[in-house]
């Protein structure tokens, strides 16, 4: 049985609208899902919530498909980098590798952030883990740069889509991903051929998709 397991990111809570939607559409699936709340979400600290990932997920497979959004996403590749199995797939929504400074508004935040960001990432050993990385952007998030689009294709290899106007994909910005539940669906129905997925991808049109150039993907436009 396939399972996916959504990361919520700093301040958020496993009820955010594009979760408890995502949810619902996946029920349909013969799928198990699992939306756990991490600690301190208001002062996260990277060690807890990856020690706490590893105590709800402790048998991580082929099977298992990771959505984070924002700092989850950061929690999933370093979750990835401490494993020694591989899993089927990581979906970043809004992840990052370098933040708008000027998003940070207080002393306390800047600290926080910079416990996050400061830390060094295997890159190599998150994508022996995980061959198939997804990862959307929006080109209005006040937080995270596009610039994070270019360094997830280059760092990690993976496949990115950037959606216009969702800003930092939270409560306000996004009640529904369906580019998110598409790519997940293809996943689930999908088996794997030499060790990849094959794979069908819902692009909005206004939707702009970038591929690694060592890899070849199909895009379908409803």
């Amino acid at each position: 049985m396939k399972r996916v397991v959504i990361v919520h990111g700093w301040g958020g809570s496993p009820n955010e609208p594009w979760f408890v939607w995502l949810k619902n559409q996946l029920e349909v699936h013969d799928v198990e899902i699992e939306i756990p709340a991490m600690p301190n979400p208001d002062h996260p600290i990277l060690e807890d919530w990856v020690k706490h990932l590893k105590t709800v997920i402790t048998s991580p497979d082929e099977d298992t498909i990771f959505v984070g959004h924002s700092m989850g996403c950061r929690t999933i590749l370093r979750y990835l980098q401490e494993i020694n199995s591989e899993v089927g797939a990581a979906i970043l929504v809004a992840g990052w590798m370098s933040l708008e400074e000027k998003s940070l508004e207080t002393e306390e935040d800047r600290s926080i952030a910079m416990q996050w960001t400061n830390v060094p990432m295997d890159a190599e050993k998150i994508k022996k883990n995980c061959s198939q990385i997804i990862a959307f952007f929006s080109d209005n998030d006040p937080y995270v740069p596009l610039l994070n689009e270019q360094l997830y294709r280059q760092q990690l290899g993976a496949k990115t889509f950037i959606i216009p106007g969702k800003g930092h994909f939270s409560k306000k910005d996004a009640i529904e991903i369906p580019e998110v539940l598409a790519v997940i669906e293809e996943l689930i129905k999908s088996r794997k051929t030499q060790g990849m997925f094959s794979w069908v991808f819902f692009v909005g049109q206004a939707t702009r998709y970038y591929s690694p150039p060592s890899q070849k993907s199909q895009i379908l436009k409803y």
